[in-house]
């Protein structure tokens, strides 16, 4: 990591615990209506209970070797998603949510919360000005 790449960092958001404990039901209650509805791909691993890195390797390793057993070719290409969170596009979330067929009032609840965001930095005893966050969610988020 270079220390001055600024797109090595993060806004620091500071998440009352309210907000927490809100965010904590949400993630629950979309969970539950995901694996209801089997809206997940069946060998996505993030963000799921007992899935991890781990599960999602041996499940590629499994399959590799039984093709590599079966005389196949076997090739991979992985993809670094590791800063998702930082450009996740609130409009694009909604449009998805809605095609899920999410309430509207959980709809209309999560627009508020993901919008009119704003972020403020600072370095060296210096505030940077009010910028709005268009995009991502804030660390920390449930």
């Amino acid at each position: 990591m270079l220390k001055n790449d600024v797109f090595n960092y993060r806004p620091i958001a500071f998440l009352q615990l309210v907000s927490k404990i809100l965010e904590r039901h949400v993630k629950t209650y979309l969970m539950n209506y995901t694996d209801t509805y089997n809206l997940l791909y069946v060998l996505q691993s993030g963000f799921r209970s007992n899935h991890s890195c781990q599960t999602a390797m041996t499940t590629l390793l499994d399959k590799w070797l039984k093709a590599i057993d079966e005389g196949e070719l076997v090739g991979a290409v992985f993809l670094d998603l590791c800063k998702a969170s930082d450009v996740l596009h609130h409009k694009l979330l909604l449009q998805k949510l809605q095609k899920y067929r999410f309430s509207y009032s959980s709809l209309h609840w999560l627009t508020s919360y993901l919008t009119d965001r704003q972020q403020v930095v600072y370095i060296s005893n210096t505030f940077s000005g009010v910028l709005k966050v268009k995009t991502g969610v804030p660390q920390g988020f449930v």
